[in-house]
């Protein structure tokens, strides 16, 4: 189905930024849709897709990733990734959105959420972990390894020998493996590296997420070793009114492994959101 899909692509030109942005669809609330780490609106090609024409759906790439041009150098943050997504939705003027984050995505949806509340109509979390830092090792292990031998030396000989996906999702659809390697190998590597220090260095949420009071659906693979499914229910619990879906035989990349379901829990979040 992605195959066939083809959103507009519109770039948002920002002080320090240009950010790339593919369009489909019409209505509100808007649905915007953020990547996590090497990957780009490659990711949510498929989800978007299934999704179709009734509401306005925007893709990103964040700064630092996919065609997103930085104009002017600042340092990659979840606040500096937050302040593009505020400027970006305002020369859009899309208001209150409902925003879907995977991953590194998923903390910035958390921290704009936290600097905007009243500019977001709800937020669904997807391999979402409040503290990045937690992955401090693997992210700075990947960056020096990819400093040291290059980034495609990394995936065929690391990254291609333990996936984020579940054994049961690449059983299902081996393809996934070569259309996510293709879009890792699409990164600038210094950006991908920089991005992993980012992660490594990020701020914790975890103190701030009951903070929240937006109606939230977390999306959770049962087999996540990337950001650990406790971490997601535990989250969820401490999130008034949260909801949260289990994908059984799912891993990380739950957009790749499960467009269909996540697309499905999706539509149903926002279909069931207050006016």
């Amino acid at each position: 189905m992605s195959e066939l899909f083809d959103p507009a692509l519109t770039v948002v030109t920002l002080d320090s930024v240009e950010v790339a942005c593919e369009i489909s669809g019409h209505g509100s609330p808007a649905i915007v849709l953020l990547h996590g780490l090497g990957a780009s609106t490659r990711l949510w090609r498929d989800v978007q897709a299934r999704l179709g024409d009734g509401n306005q759906v925007l893709s990103l790439d964040l700064r630092g990733a996919g065609r997103t041009r930085q104009l002017e150098d600042r340092a990659l943050s979840l606040e500096t990734w937050a302040d593009d997504l505020r400027g970006t939705l305002e020369a859009l003027d899309i208001e209150r959105p409902v925003l879907v984050g995977h991953s590194l995505g998923a903390g910035v949806a958390l921290k704009y959420a936290l600097g905007f509340p009243d500019h977001v109509a709800g937020l669904v979390l997807m391999g979402v972990d409040p503290d990045l830092s937690n992955l401090a090792p693997r992210m700075l292990a990947a960056a020096e390894l990819i400093e040291r031998v290059g980034l495609a030396t990394w995936v065929a000989d690391r990254w291609s020998k333990n996936t984020p996906f579940a054994a049961a999702a690449l059983a299902r659809s081996p393809e996934i493996l070569d259309r996510y390697s293709s879009m890792l190998l699409s990164n600038d590597e210094p950006s991908y590296v920089r991005t992993c220090r980012a992660i490594a260095a990020s701020e914790s949420l975890a103190g701030r997420v009951g903070e929240i009071t937006l109606p939230t659906l977390v999306i959770l693979g049962a087999e996540d070793d990337r950001t650990l499914p406790e971490h997601g229910r535990s989250l969820a619990r401490r999130l008034a009114g949260a909801r949260v879906v289990e994908l059984p035989g799912v891993g990380h990349t739950m957009p790749f492994e499960a467009p269909d379901e996540v697309a499905a829990a999706l539509a149903e979040f926002v279909a069931g959101l207050p006016e």
